[in-house]
């Protein structure tokens, strides 16, 4: 058999890809589709009679090639040359465009075990990007129309799924508050507590990315992908897309996994603690047991937009359409948005306040001046928020989509000391 996997078109020659939308393999050239299954039956008839209709390329071996050096191919279609990166796992001819997956490195590596086929083309792509940036504010007027698509490539990257029972015993500093006042003082009275809870919380499937190649914050705010649609690894879906080998191993991204999982269990213990305030943790340990590690291949659409000089990169999930990137922002159009509704809320706030509530006992210059202020700066916290929203991008820190039920072992609450504090208020 072959080392590299080329689905040839049985009607005319070409070459099929896997189509995102019919979930079949289908030639570009005369538009013949077949499911999956039903070419690979053709193709073991076909190997039976010693006809290898996938054979895609041929493995050059050079004694003389220095160590480390990246392997090269000889297409079978048109005789052309093929060197393909390190990291490729699926590649085209640069000849005769023919797409091929390279079925030997993936099995030197190591062979998913799942995968999600892409379920959205190009054209989606395209869509969900210009809504994205027409949903985005404060975008400078030239983006849209000067900024280019530098190039949009479908690719399986590599993720490492981590599955386990996370065992974890806590100590947490936590106050009971009480209130009261008399007059103008306001007493607070702060019970401080040690409370001791060992939990226990399964985590399934938590993803992480395993190429360098990838960004790991762009790739963290895909999640999640649908695992209910994997299906067992399958060259066939690789056919005309880009892949990606791993070059990340499970054991590298094990501490970033963990923190998740941990940042997990803190914020699900904190969320019963509902009678106690200011919450601490002092201590914690955390033990790891039926530790399982699955390697995936997931859909990502990956976009490189350049504007002014400067690239701008995209991503989106191949299976559920989520769109993520940063969108430039003008602030010159930031700050007339701010000074405007600024002196539209002092102009009426500041009268309310001063006709209304306090009936014009002070001078109109003063209580304007703290209108201006309080508006000034509730208007840069609302523009602040709605400029974040060109941002989409950040790493995860937690892992609650992927964690079961809190599973209770051991607690106590234990009394420390009482501090009080007084207030006075004008």
């Amino acid at each position: 058999m072959s080392e590299t996997d080329r689905y040839k078109c049985p009607s005319c020659g070409g070459t099929m890809e896997f189509n995102a939308k019919s979930q079949n393999l289908k030639c570009p050239f005369c538009d013949t589709e077949m499911a999956l299954d039903e070419y690979q039956n053709m193709a073991d008839q076909k190997a039976a009679n010693n006809v290898d209709i996938k054979a895609g390329a041929q493995r050059l071996e050079d004694p003389e090639a220095e160590a480390g050096a990246a392997a090269k191919y000889v297409c079978n279609s048109c005789g052309g040359e093929i060197t393909p990166s390190f990291t490729s796992a699926s590649t085209k001819c640069p000849f005769c465009d023919a797409p091929i997956v390279l079925t030997d490195k993936i099995k030197d590596q190591m062979v998913p075990d799942l995968m999600i086929p892409f379920k959205l083309d190009k054209k989606d792509v395209k869509n969900t990007y210009v809504n994205f940036v027409n949903k985005c504010h404060f975008v400078p007027s030239d983006f849209k129309s000067s900024a280019h698509v530098d190039s949009i490539k479908p690719t399986y990257v590599p993720f490492w799924l981590y599955s386990c029972k996370t065992d974890a015993e806590l100590t947490i500093s936590g106050e009971i508050v009480t209130r009261s006042r008399a007059g103008n003082v306001e007493k607070i009275k702060h019970d401080v507590y040690e409370l001791y809870r060992h939990v226990q919380m399964d985590f399934e499937n938590v993803p992480a990315d395993g190429s360098k190649d990838m960004d790991d914050a762009l790739m963290d705010s895909l999640e999640p992908f649908n695992l209910d649609e994997a299906q067992n690894y399958n060259s066939a879906y690789l056919s005309g897309y880009g892949a990606l080998l791993y070059d990340v191993g499970a054991e590298d991204n094990t501490g970033r996994v963990r923190k998740r999982m941990e940042n997990s269990v803190v914020d699900t213990v904190f969320s019963t603690l509902r009678d106690y305030e200011h919450k601490e943790v002092k201590q914690a340990r955390y033990t790891y047991s039926n530790n399982v590690i699955k390697y995936a291949l997931f859909p990502v659409w990956i976009q490189e937009t350049s504007w002014n000089n400067k690239s701008y990169v995209f991503a989106m999930n191949g299976q559920t359409g989520k769109f993520v990137g940063s969108v430039p922002v003008d602030y010159t159009k930031v700050g007339i948005s701010w000074g405007l509704f600024t002196i539209l809320l002092t102009a009426i706030g500041g009268g309310v306040y001063h006709f209304i509530l306090n009936e014009a006992q002070t001078s109109a210059l003063s209580d304007f001046s703290i209108a201006f202020i309080a508006c000034a700066v509730i208007c840069g916290i609302v523009h602040a928020i709605i400029v974040s929203g060109n941002n989409n991008v950040a790493e995860q820190t937690i892992a609650q989509g992927y964690a079961g039920e809190l599973e209770p072992q051991e607690s106590s609450d234990a009394f420390v000391r009482t501090f009080t504090e007084t207030r006075t208020t004008k």
